[in-house]
């Protein structure tokens, strides 16, 4: 025994020596202590077969249990697809899986998502979010406290084929359809929700995906490309496309049951689940005080190069990668106590794998100068046997499970193997299989001291990519515990985003406390947790005790509705923003707020924090830091997102399809179908006459269905006299309006412009786009080198487009790379076009106002302008009002329409809620803008949801707008037949009106 002691102590000095010479520094840390320093496991949250957390799956592993069930409903009809394979096309004969609950529920709102966007999301990305927070939260850190880090996201995730489910729908494409679908925008979402600067990436190796994330994470963690790492894998089965494709190749059990290193091994059974880590250093994580569920001590990756056929296992390749991980390590091998296998339960792959670690740990066992195999000491299972097959987080289910075991000191039963497989010879090998469940022991030191619980976990994709990790148990300094009674109370604080989430978190807590049997000495640690490790929400609930008794009867009290509960608070910050605006910005209050965490005035500090104040409460600790402990997570809303059921979206224009509930009569025209609307969007502007223009209620439109008419009708021009619409349609050749006929018959109704008034425009409206002042813009400037990108580029040449009334392809901008050469060239396409003459003038020429013949209006309102009397007729065909606008009904309007846009109930929208806040991104604000736009014949860009980020400020500004319109004639009120059914499908015309209109352009019933 001295002897093999000397050997293992000369092998780790010449490993040392090896590198002694050499070194690289990074941000002056020495990269060599990274190097072998351990991974601290911090925190974890998953979701797996008939488990919907990792309580529930390890009383499942714990039980034994089997967690394959049937193809449900939600993912496809395994009935009608059900037939023979080999015989038929498109058959399979596997009904069998291990399915997640939960798989098409979102709380997109949470994450700033509009409904709509979430319908398009692959549900793995939204089990990616949802999984990723949590395990932030389960190590006790706030997202705050992560934001501007050099953290990572690695995720083993792939193209499910959900974008297949909406070709089977026949549903439209959308502009979420492409970020929806690609893999990468999982992890990408979070580092831009969370602020996150470190690598973010997906990562798709079949099924070593999760183990192969984890890898690349301690690689960048150790080379300090980043700080922590959020790693882990996620899989769902939302087609069956794969399921016959595996199916045909004979990969698949008919019997749905996965039997690791048994003699009945046929197959594996595929299985969904999710799983996340968050990493640390350990001497971090140490420092940090935060709990710790194991260390990760070493990893290995390899590929099995030219073997017998692509998905065939090379066992020489998987050999060599379990040696490189333990010698990186340099763990004596008798001290390896347990692996999960990747043991995918078929007949010939389980001996391989089985002769692989043999050959890896005989080698191991000689490089330790051990000849002879005293004992079996090396457990052996796979968490396959529970819940099938994961694939692309197969591997984090099982490094999950190991965690698991390490917390509890249990080795659990490996399922399905009562009489092992005749070709897994386990003779002179340290391995046995984990055939019941039974204690976790121990290996003893020469001193007989406690050595570390080890285990490693193997994962193997399909095409050849080989993982090991290395885990180890961790071992707790002894520290001396403050309980609450030593500090007379602790304040506990809860928050979530409704009174509905609120109610379930405290039920979660209680559930946590009576199930983990938390004591009066846990108190201080929970407090702290909550404290530091959570996001306050607007919901808020504080309460001070001085034992978790205490903490327990006021939180029941809290949810039987118990009034006058002493030291409990409870306030909503939406309810207060008057008072956040008052004392946020207050130094002096601050430092009175300091006052009171130093003297602990719990009081008073929950009864600001919970009026919407912040309260910095790591202040609280200043002298000893209590310890994070795992704690319940954010409990998100269950709301259903799935692929729309054969329906294009609302706001889809061409056409706008209806939901059947939603019609009440149809009216048929000669070339159009108008559908009449149950509910219609106010309108704010007030023309102040007995007959009204637009429909005035607070409700919504259900949609319409319109087939465009010809582009040639004519122009509809209405008359206000009194009590009804005198209605004249203009002559074939008056198709201009009728300020523009005032114009001289040379220009040919065409506008005069320069190019200096062109480049004047596009410097202006450019400067918008980009946020810039106009002096900051050099007309000769490259575009690029001011920050036109494709999405600035597309929306400026869209604004210019629709200013001037042509269609310009957002590649000009490469084309003519200045705002010189672009003018240039957009002064000729006008020409081209016919829409204006060369000319002088440095500006458009307008109407004067002498132009308009002016109108007694009959309600004695003055009217600002009137259309001029018709050359053939001279009649005056319109009177045109100055506008007032009702701020109110204008908001009304706004949140109707925009809970339209996000597909949520309009009484969801808080006007002065910031619109991110809400879910409203690019791709929704350009939606909602535009509908803006159409309803108010108002030219606004969609960036100013950024300049007016609610709807408060945003209806002022509109509001504004609109009132400008005061000094142009008015365009809802001249509009062509195919402009009369927008209105309608907009809201604001009634059928009636509309029917009227159309009658007299010819479109009889």
């Amino acid at each position: 025994m001295r002897k093999q002691y000397l050997r293992q102590l000369i092998w780790r000095l010449k490993k040392r020596n090896n590198s002694r010479f050499v070194k690289h520094t990074t941000n002056k840390v020495a990269a060599k202590d990274f190097e072998q320093e351990p991974i601290a496991v911090v925190g974890m949250s998953g979701s797996f077969p008939m488990a919907k957390d990792l309580e529930e799956f390890w009383e499942n592993l714990k039980a034994g249990r089997d967690c394959i069930s049937e193809v449900p409903s939600l993912r496809w009809d395994w009935k009608k697809l059900y037939g023979d394979p080999v015989k038929e096309r498109n058959k399979s004969n596997i009904k069998w899986g291990g399915f997640i609950d939960g798989v098409d529920q979102f709380d997109p709102l949470f994450f700033g998502i509009s409904p709509r966007e979430a319908e398009f999301m692959d549900p793995q990305q939204r089990l990616l979010m949802m999984h990723v927070w949590k395990t932030i939260e389960d190590a006790g850190y706030s997202a705050k406290k992560l934001s501007g880090t050099k953290t990572g996201i690695f995720v083993g995730t792939a193209d499910t084929g959900y974008s297949r489910l909406f070709s089977y729908e026949d549903t439209s494409i959308e502009g979420y359809s492409a970020t929806g679908i690609v893999p990468s925008i999982g992890p990408n979402r979070m580092s831009y929700f969370l602020n996150l600067h470190g690598p973010s990436e997906a990562i798709e190796t079949a099924c070593s995906s999760s183990l192969v994330a984890i890898n690349r994470a301690i690689s960048a963690m150790r080379d300090g490309t980043c700080d922590m790492a959020i790693v882990g894998g996620v899989n769902t089965l939302v087609n069956p496309d794969f399921h016959i494709s595996f199916n045909k190749a004979g990969m698949l059990c008919e019997d749905g049951r996965c039997k690791t290193f048994s003699d009945k091994a046929n197959g594996y059974v595929r299985g969904e689940g999710v799983g996340m880590l968050l990493l640390k250093r350990l001497s971090e994580a140490e420092k940090d005080g935060d709990h710790i569920y194991g260390l990760i001590r070493g990893s290995a990756e390899n590929h099995g190069g030219h073997a017998n056929s692509l998905t065939s296992p090379n066992p020489k390749a998987q050999a060599d990668l379990l040696v490189t991980a333990y010698k990186k390590v340099g763990f004596d091998p008798r001290t390896i106590t347990y692996i999960e296998a990747h043991g995918t339960g078929t007949e010939l792959g389980d001996p391989i794998e089985i002769n692989a670690l043999k050959a890896a740990f005989k080698e191991l066992y000689q490089d330790y100068g051990i000849s002879h195999i005293e004992e079996r000491h090396c457990g052996l299972g796979s968490v396959k046997t529970n819940i099938g097959h994961l694939e692309l987080s197969s591997g984090i289910a099982g490094v999950i499970k190991v965690l698991l075991q390490l917390k509890h000191k249990t080795l659990v039963k490996s399922l399905h193997c009562e009489t092992v497989n005749p070709y897994i010879k386990l003779e002179d090998s340290p391995f046995y299989i984990v055939q019941e469940a039974k204690n976790w022991e121990t290996c003893k030191d020469e001193s007989g001291n406690d050595i570390p619980r080890r285990a490693g976990v193997s994962s193997f994709g399909f095409g050849g990519v080989n993982v090991h990790i290395v885990l180890e148990e961790y071992i707790p300094r002894k520290t001396v515990r403050t309980t609450a009674s030593n500090q007379n109370s602790v304040a506990i604080v809860i928050s979530a985003k409704n009174e509905a989430r609120l109610r379930e978190y405290v039920e979660l807590l209680l559930s946590h406390i009576s199930k983990n049997n938390l004591t009066d000495a846990d108190l201080r640690d929970l407090a702290y947790t909550l404290q530091i490790g959570r996001e306050a929400f607007d919901e808020r609930l504080g309460v001070i005790v001085s034992s978790i008794q205490e903490l327990k009867d006021k939180l029941k009290g809290f949810l039987e509705n118990k009034e006058k509960i002493s030291d409990l608070y409870y306030g909503q910050t939406k309810r207060n923003k008057d008072l956040l605006s008052i004392f946020s910005s207050d130094d002096e209050f601050q430092e009175t707020i300091d006052k009171w965490l130093h003297n602990r005035k719990y009081t008073k500090l929950l009864e600001i924090w919970v009026r919407g104040l912040w309260v910095d409460w790591d202040k609280l600790y200043v002298n000893e830091k209590p310890t994070r402990m795992s704690l319940p997570t954010y409990p998100f809303a269950k709301e259903k997102y799935w692929v729309p059921k054969g329906k294009s979206k609302k706001f889809d224009i061409n056409p706008v399809e209806l939901s059947q509930n939603s019609i009440k009569e149809e009216v048929d025209f000669k070339q159009a179908s108008v559908k009449t609307v149950e509910r219609q969007i106010v309108n704010p502007l007030e023309i102040g006459t007995e007959t009204e223009f637009f429909t005035k209620t607070l409700e919504k439109p259900k949609g319409i269905s319109l087939i465009n008419l010809s582009p040639d009708m004519e122009k509809v021009y209405v008359k206000d006299v009194g009590n009804h619409l005198d209605i004249k349609v203009s002559a074939e050749e008056s198709k201009h309006s009728e300020a523009e006929s005032a114009l001289s018959a040379e220009s040919d109704k065409k506008k005069i412009i320069s190019g200096q008034a062109l480049e004047e425009y596009l410097l202006e409206s450019l400067a918008e786009v980009l946020n810039l002042s106009q002096g900051d813009i050099d007309p000769h400037e490259k575009f690029i080198d001011m920050g036109v990108d494709s999405i600035t580029g597309v929306n400026w040449v869209q604004a210019i487009g629709q200013k001037y009334g042509i269609t310009i392809r957002a590649t000009k901008i490469y084309d003519y790379p200045s705002i010189k050469e672009f003018a240039k060239y957009l002064e000729k396409e006008l020409y081209k076009n016919d829409l204006i003459v060369s000319g002088k003038d440095n500006s458009f020429t307008t109407p004067d106002k002498s132009t308009y013949t002016s109108l007694q209006n009959p309600v004695k309102e003055e009217a600002m302008y009137t259309q001029p009397e018709s050359e053939t007729s001279g009649e005056v065909l319109e009177s045109q009002k100055a506008i007032s606008v009702d701020i109110e009904a204008l908001q009304a309007s706004l949140a109707a329409c925009l809970a339209d846009v996000l597909n949520i109930d309009e009484n969801q929208i808080d006007v002065s809620e910031k619109f991110v806040d809400m879910g409203l991104d690019s791709i929704t604000g350009v939606n909602w803008v535009g509908l803006i736009n159409q309803q108010y014949g108002t030219s606004i860009k969609a960036t100013k949801v950024y300049d007016y980020p609610n709807i408060l400020e945003f209806s002022t500004f509109l509001q504004k707008e609109i009132e400008k319109m005061g000094q142009t004639p008015n365009p809802v009120l001249h509009l062509s037949a195919d402009e009369i059914l927008m209105k309608v499908q907009s809201g604001l015309m009634n059928i009636e009106q509309a029917e009227e209109l159309l009658t007299r352009l010819g479109y009889e019933e």
